[in-house]
């Protein structure tokens, strides 16, 4: 696709350590500090970018911790053509 890797994260810090928060509230043992933080930004930077960027081509609805989360919005169209009449139902 030609997709130029920024190198970045694209993750906060704040967010990497709300997320954290939660997954220890539901049991995980999930690490944190200045160490995991590095290991974690390191790792996402391989392909936040390119991820976000597929995300933006396939005009997928913003998520968390996927794309820019910018609002992308819907645009209405007309069908094609109108809906068949529905028939009664033979009984």
């Amino acid at each position: 696709f030609r997709i130029r890797n920024t190198g970045e994260p694209i993750v906060e810090r704040d967010e990497y350590v709300a997320a954290i928060e939660r997954l220890r509230a539901v049991g995980y043992n999930a690490l944190d500090g200045e160490e995991h933080w590095r290991r974690f930004a390191a790792t996402r930077s391989k392909y936040a970018s390119v991820l976000s960027e597929m995300a933006q081509w396939l005009a997928t609805p913003p998520a968390p911790w996927v794309g820019d989360r910018s609002y992308l919005p819907h645009r209405q169209r007309q069908r094609r053509r109108p809906a068949p009449p529905r028939k009664a139902a033979i009984r």
